[in-house]
């Protein structure tokens, strides 16, 4: 397992419909596939990086209780629930810079 170092995190916090802040914390290491800490509903959600046709996906699991954040450039949606039958808890994120 590579452990990431300062240079492979990315901190980012997105600002959603009706106002809602969600930090992430993007983790890049060389070598290895990326993942993704989430400040969610008030817990640290951890994603691991997904296959996708654009942009990064990142998943917590493959179980109906699973968070899913997509981020294309400095925009992002973040669902939950079982892969391909997941809703939208939040869209429309930017990122703030």
């Amino acid at each position: 397992m590579a452990l990431a170092q300062a240079d492979d995190l990315i901190p980012i916090t997105y600002l959603c419909e009706r106002g809602v802040e969600v930090a992430v914390v993007f983790v890049s290491p060389e070598g290895s596939d990326g993942y993704a800490v989430a400040q969610i509903d008030g817990k640290l959600v951890g994603m691991r990086q997904a296959v996708s046709a654009s942009g990064a996906r990142f998943r917590s699991g493959d179980g109906a209780d699973a968070y899913q954040l997509w981020s294309k450039g400095d925009s992002a949606l973040i669902s939950y629930g079982a892969d391909g039958q997941d809703a939208v808890l939040f869209q429309d994120c930017k990122a703030q810079g």
